[in-house]
């Protein structure tokens, strides 16, 4: 069956959302570009697979949701522990070293979901993901963002459920310490 898909449309027509989707997961904007040039071949080659049962920019969304998938599970192998351990700062400026905490967590007050509802705390919240090294942020943006099951996460990016807990823990020391930062002591 032949399927009437125009490709030369495709960059005017969903280049920019695509775009936007891709920078969004991946926070580089050559990686995102080429991302989406990658989904936009492969939409070209596997347009004889395309069966109209969506719509063509679900169909070039799905695909660019492998491509990031694809581009994670190649940066993202296994990630050894001496890399992620950069934020060793973090812990001991935290934690003694028998790993109790040094001074008491900023209070999120009575209810913590009206932070999240706060447009202003959203915007510092995307500040300090994007701040992460890549690895992190890609980790902890499939895991609470997206909210992937940790089995998902690490049978797509080839890690271990211990490695995944570790760049998890990682990613959250480093979101506490800015966030508390610029939020709580701004």
């Amino acid at each position: 069956m032949s399927v009437d898909l125009n490709p030369k449309q495709w960059l005017n027509d969903y280049g920019s959302y695509l775009f936007k989707y891709a920078i969004h997961r991946v926070s580089d904007t050559e990686v995102a570009e080429d991302l989406v040039q990658e989904t936009f071949l492969a939409g070209i080659k596997g347009r004889e697979n395309f069966k109209r049962k969506s719509t063509e920019k679900t169909w070039l969304t799905s695909i660019l949701k492998f491509k990031i998938i694809d581009h994670y599970r190649k940066k993202n192998r296994e990630i050894p522990l001496s890399k992620i351990s950069e934020s060793s700062d973090i812990e001991s400026a935290l934690f003694d070293k028998k790993g109790h905490r040094l001074s008491a967590a900023s209070s999120w007050g009575t209810n913590p979901e009206k932070h999240i509802e706060n447009a202003e705390f959203m915007q510092v919240l995307n500040k300090c993901v994007g701040k992460l090294p890549s690895n992190l942020s890609s980790v902890f943006k499939m895991k609470m963002f997206e909210e992937h099951e940790s089995t998902y996460i690490c049978k797509e990016l080839q890690i271990s459920p211990n490695n995944l807990w570790v760049i998890l823990h990682r990613a959250r020391l480093k979101l506490k310490k800015c966030i508390s930062t610029n939020w709580f002591e701004k």
